[in-house]
């Protein structure tokens, strides 16, 4: 039998995209050491800049933890509705080893 991995993202962790939300955000690092030590085995990058967005810095500490990074979160704004307002973004960088 194949094995099964699963991953989580920084919303899980209380890292929210929506200004005004309440409550407690945590930082990455321990976001990340969390993640890794309930068995998730790799992470979305989150809101630009809630993780390091230096790629050598980035992919250090996903492989310091065993994780892979699996995809990006870009927020997009439905025309008809302007109740949250963009954050900058910019592109996942390929070199923390986006799978």
């Amino acid at each position: 039998m194949s094995e099964f991995r699963v991953g989580n993202a920084p919303c899980s962790w209380g890292s929210l995209e929506f200004e005004g939300t309440k409550g407690e955000a945590i930082g990455y690092s321990q976001m990340l050491d969390e993640l890794a030590a309930t068995g998730y085995t790799g992470t979305e990058l989150g809101d630009w800049g809630y993780m390091p967005t230096d790629p050598a810095q980035l992919r250090d500490e996903l492989e310091r933890r065993g994780l892979v990074m699996l995809g990006a979160f870009h927020f997009l704004i439905n025309r008809f509705s302007r109740r949250f307002t963009p954050r900058p973004t910019g592109p996942p960088p390929a070199e923390a080893g986006i799978v």
